[in-house]
């Protein structure tokens, strides 16, 4: 602390000899708002009003993106003064400003971290309102800190989830990490409940990495912090949708392991994720697919021979097979192909690129691929719902930096229209990526819902002990299953 006054101090002195007055002035809310950081701790009234001034100067100033961190920091002053509805209006105002603007930072500006602030005013809310017993109000906010680039959906309720969720057996868990704790709200058409568990964010997140490198000990811990609380529901369950923010995209959830009885979750039912409660709605059931288009994606420099094979494999499963190769396997030919489907097979070798820290997928005849992002992917008009395969790898996670707001590929399908998204959480293995995808085919087109037919495929490769690829594969929904 004293040495962020003392720079806060530097800053002040600095600011005296900026010549222009319009600089000068703009610069101030900068000082301002450093000198109310370094006092939060040591004089927490010193820094609300300091944080206060430079709030008026950045308003002054038309520096709106600056806003949040301001109104973040206020908040935790405020609270430490027991001012906890001044603190509340801080953290709703401060939500306010950032989402009307969603500042995307690039990597390597120097900046206040806009989105961090961003995601730190929800997480700081959701804290508020559980400690004074408002969950609806707490769930609210862990919604709005999910939506995502486009047109937001509007934020349901616990009870309008309820309402959504009679008739389908299908119980809803959403996690939300914090700081210092984690809280599982859980959503069945019974009824509705959270808990909250003390966990420091670094060590969950540790947690979360090793289950994703297959530890044991960790899928055993995570399953104890995550599903147990919801255990009562899931047993009365037909079906799981799990809603989790980036700090868990990587977990393999069907592969945590209830420490006593041994079974892993997929064990015990079928499994979809989802990007947020919101986007769920209905889906009544419907007769099994009978189209499926299939194509074939790599860069020029990734060999993938089984690819072929895989396609032709999981064309023979349905009445109207349609291949997209060669000459016509570009971009625009497939979405034009692929827009009236009932199944996608996208099969091969997904990209990130490092500059854009976006995910990207390959088009086009070998020698000139052309390269395909997830905002190209997400603006395509995909009219039947359809059940999308992406066979390659890390196809359910978003690439860069954690301060991007980008979508995944399978994120980027969903948005396009898609009912489910089947994808991977990390690399797969060719060999058992084949088998897997023939087993889900098989019961799709049998009839078998997306979530039933991977759970049927990870069901059978762990009967047959056909390596790990089965711990990858999800399925990411927008729709309640109805029974």
């Amino acid at each position: 602390d004293g040495g962020a006054r003392q720079n806060a101090a530097d800053a002040a002195s600095a600011l005296a000899l900026i010549p222009d007055a319009e600089l000068r002035k703009r610069a101030r809310g900068d000082v301002l708002f450093a000198e109310g950081a370094a006092a939060l701790r040591a004089d927490p009234a010193r820094a609300a009003a300091l944080l206060g001034d430079a709030i008026d100067a950045y308003r002054a100033a038309n520096a709106t993106p600056f806003l949040t961190e301001c109104h973040l920091l206020r908040a935790r002053a405020r609270s430490r003064l027991g001012d906890a509805a001044g603190a509340q209006r801080d953290l709703d105002d401060g939500i306010a400003v950032y989402e009307r603007h969603p500042v995307q930072f690039a990597e390597g500006v120097v900046g206040t971290g806009v989105f961090n602030a961003g995601s730190a005013l929800y997480h700081d809310a959701v804290g508020a309102a559980l400690a004074r017993g408002d969950t609806a109000a707490a769930f609210a906010y862990a919604e709005r800190s999910l939506a995502q680039i486009g047109a937001p959906e509007p934020i349901v309720t616990p009870a309008d989830l309820q309402q959504r969720l009679r008739g389908s057996g299908a119980v809803v868990l959403e996690l939300v990490v914090l700081p210092h704790d984690v809280v599982v709200f859980t959503v069945a058409a019974t009824g509705a409940g959270v808990h909250r568990q003390a966990i420091e964010e670094s060590h969950l997140g540790a947690l979360a990495d090793a289950a994703a490198n297959g530890d044991s000990r960790a899928s055993s811990s995570l399953y104890a912090l995550l599903i147990a609380p919801a255990q009562a529901d899931l047993a009365r369950a037909k079906e799981a949708i799990i809603v989790a923010g980036r700090p868990l995209a990587r977990v393999p959830f069907a592969a945590l392991a209830d420490p006593a009885s041994k079974r892993m979750l997929i064990e015990q039912l079928p499994l979809s994720v989802a990007p947020s409660a919101s986007v769920l709605r209905p889906r009544a059931p419907h007769a099994a697919p009978r189209s499926i288009v299939a194509v074939s994606i790599a860069s020029d420099d990734v060999n993938l021979p089984g690819s072929a094979e895989e396609l032709a494999d999981v064309r023979r499963f349905y009445a109207q097979p349609v291949d997209i190769d060669g000459e016509h396997a570009t971009a625009a030919f497939f979405f034009d192909v692929a827009r009236n489907a009932d199944v996608i097979h996208l099969s091969g070798h997904s990209a990130g690129n490092a500059a854009a820290g976006e995910a990207e997928l390959f088009f086009g005849p070998a020698g000139r691929r052309e390269r395909t992002s997830w905002r190209r992917l997400s603006s395509a008009a995909l009219a039947r719902e359809p059940v999308v395969v992406l066979a390659a790898c890390e196809t359910l996670v978003a690439p860069g930096a954690a301060a991007r707001r980008t979508l995944s590929l399978g994120e980027a399908f969903l948005a396009a229209g898609a009912g489910e998204v089947v994808g991977t959480l990390s690399p797969v293995a060719d060999d058992e990526a084949r088998l897997f995808f023939h087993d889900f085919h098989r019961a799709l087109a049998a009839g078998a819902g997306p979530a039933a037919a991977v759970r049927e495929a990870q069901l059978e490769a762990i009967r047959g002990r056909r390596g790990t690829a089965w711990r990858s594969v999800a399925v990411l929904t927008r729709h309640i299953p109805q029974m």
